[in-house]
């Protein structure tokens, strides 16, 4: 388990996804890529992946309103990282890994965000309040 993981972004919950991109452009640090926007899915989300440095960060905006993950974690804590994912090989033989250990599957589905592969999330919230998603490429 693990040995085959590459990071693929880390997520960080916004309140205003332009904002936030503008910020770290200001800055000089970012390169702004695509954007994705879920009008028909649950939940409703913006969705806006950016490189700052070497590191992919996935900027999710919850729209107002409308009950989420996402939305639940902006009420609770703020702005702030919710999941880190890594690409792997073999999705199944992870998931079984890991839920083997006790790690529990929040949700697992294709996911537009990742260009329609298929993800999981897993439930690693009770040691620094973030979520792993695992995408398999």
């Amino acid at each position: 388990m693990g040995k085959n993981w590459k990071l693929h972004h880390i997520a960080v919950i916004v309140r205003d996804i332009d904002k936030a991109v503008d910020y770290y452009q200001s800055l000089g640090i970012a390169k702004a890529g695509r954007e994705v926007v879920f009008p028909e899915a649950r939940p409703n989300i913006r969705a806006r992946f950016v490189d700052i440095g070497p590191v992919p960060i996935e900027f999710i905006q919850p729209i107002a309103g409308e009950p989420s993950i996402y939305k639940d974690f902006l009420d609770r804590k703020g702005e702030g990282v919710q999941h880190i994912a890594f690409a792997v090989d073999d999705l199944d033989e992870e998931e079984a890994e890991l839920t083997g250990k006790g790690a529990s599957v929040i949700v697992k589905g294709k996911a537009p965000a990742a260009f329609g592969s298929l993800t999981a999330h897993f439930d690693t919230r009770q040691v620094g309040d973030f979520a792993i998603q695992l995408i398999q490429e």
